[in-house]
């Protein structure tokens, strides 16, 4: 082989396929230390790591103190004994009793009587028999006042006024559709408010909302309607009432 290699003194030429199958060897020797060395370093890298790791944070397996947990009243330990030379705590003095004065006995005569309060039954009893206050035993009967009168308005009474029973219908009267409007094709919701007298009569209406071509038909409806009076304290009384009349062609 070394005759064939020296045939490149003889061709006088220093490259190519001559060269490099002289350097064959040192190229794979070289080659195969490298990579030898690598893996070396790699599995001495992997080992290395793990054996520092553990010695940064110390064995998991070692015993860990942690504190005793008592589960039973006979596990705990016993009291310290008492200091003989600690003075027992000063006892606390009771309070004295209200000076109430001199108790002076009375004579059987000079003690004020007994008295009894009647109760509900004998009061009620007492009320229905006599109808007024009067005295049962010792106990006064209490009779409500009558009730008070209604009140009374010069003029026409405000919008709203508190009474027990609100004015309601006895014949209503439903409002007749406009033919105006029903050939426009209009409808709406009218509001009106109808001032009742104590007898149950209409005086006058006035109009909340609502178109005006239904306000005509509406005030007609509510004042061909009948009532009951609104009552306050138990009399009849003038007060408003307010009435929704729905125009609609469905």
């Amino acid at each position: 082989s070394d005759e064939f290699l020296d045939t490149e003194r003889f061709r006088g030429i220093d490259y190519g396929a001559l060269v490099l199958r002289r350097n064959y060897g040192a190229f794979m020797a070289r080659g195969l230390g490298l990579s030898i060395a690598v893996i070396v370093l790699l599995f001495t890298s992997y080992f290395g790591y793990g054996f520092v790791k553990q010695l940064l944070e110390g064995d998991d397996n070692a015993p860990v103190a942690r504190p005793r947990q008592i589960t039973s009243i006979t596990e705990l330990a016993p009291p310290p004994p008492l200091d003989p030379q600690t003075p027992p705590p000063t006892p606390v003095a009771a309070a004295a009793p209200p000076d109430v004065g001199k108790v002076e006995q009375v004579k059987d005569e000079e003690a004020p009587k007994t008295q009894t309060l009647a109760t509900q039954e004998v009061m009620k009893s007492a009320a229905g028999a006599t109808g007024d206050s009067g005295a049962v035993g010792t106990g006064a009967v209490y009779v409500p006042p009558p009730p008070s009168e209604p009140v009374e308005f010069a003029g026409d009474p405000p919008d709203f006024v508190a009474v027990e029973k609100e004015p309601a219908f006895v014949n209503r009267v439903q409002p007749e559709y406009p033919d105006i409007a029903r050939k426009a094709g209009m409808e709406s919701r009218v509001t009106i408010m109808v001032l009742i007298d104590k007898d149950g009569k209409p005086l006058k209406t006035k109009v909340l909302k609502g178109e005006e071509v239904f306000h005509e038909s509406a005030v007609k409806a509510a004042m061909n309607s009948s009532y009951t009076p609104g009552v306050q304290n138990g009399q009849p009384i003038k007060v408003w009432m307010t009435i929704p009349y729905k125009f609609s062609l469905k």
